[in-house]
């Protein structure tokens, strides 16, 4: 039996539910038997994952389940070496990780940048595995009859919205959670570039999206901005038909030692449904050269609003290449590597 421990309590976290639910769920597929870690049951596991957990008292349960036999591996989509200055918790959870690392079994990261920076920051690392992200599957996440029906009213407003927009304008999105702990990123990177998009909207007219979590945010964020917006709440429901009525998603990612590290899973999700992609820098975004925009957001933009037959072929293109990266079949069987403790 394997099983999964993870940091994230529900699906809703994506997180969890990309390095856990659907990992999971193609090992059952597979005839592999994996469930969520159950403390009280150690004696029943061959196998357990540690996905972003490396506190006390999970060092002290992986403590006990190697007594018994068990493996340990260690998942990390994230950064955790890195944390404010001044964040006296963060430096000693970085502690506490480089600790569990070296008394682990194996050691998965999202992508390749993160592999390369756990090996430098751990160099008693045991082997360390690159598995990047299953192509999400917002059906897993359990949602009340209520839930949905608010979100069905409300994907009804922003749909009109967005048909009426496509009249005049090229419809651009920026999507994902509005920001976090560790990094200055999230909903104010697209802040940071209003200026071009209204130099941008002058010459092509564009309506932007922001489908996130934080109408608060987004209002504090965008009340000035010289360009045709609106807000759209992120709904499981809801997320997945609203996201294909744009033409071109927008991904701005202000560089540092934490965002350098994020897997693939925004441009898969834009490329799968069907959108053309300007993004930045990212390292797990280049093997998509050419086939999406990458480095200058400005020159990527401007390359698409004025060319929209290149940027279409681009979107099919970028798509097969998210499809066969993505593939299930290869992922979960270099899981399965990992997880019976096979050699590569």
């Amino acid at each position: 039996m394997i099983g999964w421990w993870c940091k994230g309590k529900t699906s809703r976290n994506a997180g969890r539910r990309l390095r856990a639910d659907l990992i999971m769920r193609g090992l059952r597929q597979q005839g592999i038997q994996a469930e969520w870690f159950d403390e009280k049951r150690l004696d029943r596991y061959q196998c357990v994952v540690f996905a972003k957990r490396y506190d006390s008292a999970s060092q002290d349960v992986a403590s006990r389940l190697r007594a018994r036999g068990c493996r340990v591996v260690i998942d990390l989509c994230d950064n955790h070496f890195v944390y404010p200055p001044d964040n006296t918790k963060m430096r000693d959870g970085a502690e506490k990780l480089r600790t569990f690392i070296g008394h682990s079994d194996h050691v998965v990261a999202g992508s390749p940048m993160l592999a390369e920076i756990i090996a430098r920051e751990c160099p008693v690392a045991p082997e360390i595995s690159t598995i990047g992200d299953l192509s999400d599957d917002l059906s897993i996440i359990e949602i009340s009859a209520f839930e949905k029906a608010v979100a069905k009213i409300r994907g009804i407003v922003a749909a009109r919205k967005l048909s009426t927009a496509a009249e005049r304008h090229t419809r651009l999105v920026w999507f994902g959670h509005h920001g976090g702990s560790r990094a200055n990123a999230g909903m104010s990177d697209v802040a940071k570039i209003k200026p071009l998009l209204e130099r941008l909207h002058r010459e092509y007219p564009i309506h932007l999206s922001i489908i996130s979590s934080k109408r608060k945010k987004y209002k504090a964020l965008f009340a000035d901005a010289a360009f045709p917006h609106c807000y759209i709440e992120w709904a499981p429901s809801t997320f997945t038909d609203l996201l294909a009525m744009h033409e071109i998603a927008i991904i701005p990612v202000e560089l540092d030692a934490f965002t350098s590290c994020k897997t693939d899973n925004r441009v898969v999700t834009a490329l799968g449904a069907g959108l053309a992609v300007v993004a930045s820098d990212v390292p797990s975004y280049r093997r998509y050269a050419g086939s999406i925009q990458i480095g200058d957001i400005g020159t990527g933009l401007r390359e698409y609003l004025g060319n929209p037959q290149l940027r279409g072929i681009h979107a099919r293109q970028a798509s097969q290449l998210a499809h066969a990266f993505t593939a299930p079949q290869p992922i979960i069987a270099e899981w399965r590597r990992v997880l019976c403790g096979e050699s590569a």
